[in-house]
């Protein structure tokens, strides 16, 4: 899977045939889950982040104070990522990386 972003892509729609070509769900999962966290890093300004939390680069945990602040569970399986706004905000972030366009369901 990480060689998908050792390369660059002209845009949103190769990088989204990479990921749709990934063996498994959890690969397309986790190659999604990279991508968001590296997109709101770059749009840092656009999104005013100050702090960015993923916990798919830190050992697959968010750091104890993210989960007492928002009061989440040590392996919260709602949540993909959390950012803390430069207006001090905290935001709890799901993504979901769906094959072929397919809308997202409840379930």
């Amino acid at each position: 899977m990480k060689k998908i972003f050792e390369r660059r892509y002209k845009n949103w729609i190769e990088l989204e045939k990479e990921i749709e070509g990934l063996s498994t769900n959890k690969e397309k999962g986790d190659a999604f889950e990279e991508f968001v966290h590296f997109y709101l890093k770059y749009h840092s300004q656009l999104y005013q982040v100050k702090d960015l939390y993923s916990p798919i680069f830190s050992q697959n945990r968010f750091p104890t104070e993210v989960l007492q602040k928002l009061q989440l569970e040590k392996k919260d399986h709602g949540v993909d990522g959390v950012y803390v706004t430069n207006q001090g905000l905290w935001i709890a972030y799901q993504a979901k990386f769906r094959s072929g366009r397919q809308g997202v369901t409840y379930d």
